[in-house]
């Protein structure tokens, strides 16, 4: 069934994003471990514009998770509602993601490994939006049968 191997490619989607982000984070580690880099002094107040930054990502995409599931809720078929759903979670993890890349360029800029403790942060709130089948069917209230469907 489509809507089955859909859920799967979402999971990997998601599953990649994480190790991209986690890998970023790792290489601007070792960066700073080996003296590469060095602070730009760009003269932002980034321990006070980061997790900001951070926090309105993740309730921009809580508030349109929430938006767009009433949306989802109102479509006729369980192919749409998977289809509809795909997308509305490829938004909330971009989001978060843009976030988090966001707050690793700012401490590789920067060269301070402190700022990664709102990349820790960021990634906790990256893995509440992870999609999965239970997310599907609550926040689009799928009957019995349509997730009868998706379990075959």
């Amino acid at each position: 069934m489509k809507e089955k191997e859909t859920l799967k490619q979402l999971q990997l989607i998601f599953l990649a994003l994480a190790a991209g982000q986690i890998l970023f984070c790792l290489v601007v580690v070792y960066l700073a471990q080996t003296g590469t880099l060095s602070p730009s002094n760009l003269g932002l107040p980034l321990s006070f514009l980061l997790p900001t930054i951070l926090f309105a990502a993740a309730g921009t995409a809580y508030f349109l998770s929430n938006r767009l599931s009433m949306e989802g809720k109102q479509l006729p078929t369980l192919s749409e509602k998977v289809q509809h759903y795909r997308n509305a979670s490829i938004l909330r993890l971009a989001l978060v993601e843009g976030a988090n890349i966001l707050i690793v360029s700012f401490a590789m800029l920067e060269a301070n490994l402190s700022f990664l403790a709102f990349f820790a942060i960021g990634l906790l709130i990256f893995a509440y939006f992870r999609p999965g089948l239970d997310k599907l069917a609550q926040s689009y209230e799928l009957n019995a049968q349509e997730l009868g469907a998706l379990r075959d």
